[in-house]
């Protein structure tokens, strides 16, 4: 995978919903790891989803787990 997207969501300081994205480059599992450190670095975090280059949905990540779309 290459050029990948995550896209995140976290309460900010108002405690309204944002949202945010970063792009990577790298294996799936590179990516997956950049997520899952958003997770746990991100103050408010509430979840992320990592996008492929084309946009489609590889994975979602929350405080909980990381959940695969069938396609990943």
């Amino acid at each position: 995978m290459n050029d990948s997207k995550i896209v995140y969501v976290f309460r900010n300081e108002a405690d309204e919903p944002q949202f945010d994205e970063a792009s990577h480059s790298g294996t799936f599992g590179d990516v997956l790891e950049a997520a899952k450190r958003l997770a746990r670095t991100t103050a408010g975090f509430m979840f992320a989803q990592v996008l492929d280059h084309s946009g489609k949905v590889m994975a979602n990540v929350c405080q909980e787990g990381v959940h695969l779309s069938k396609d990943a």
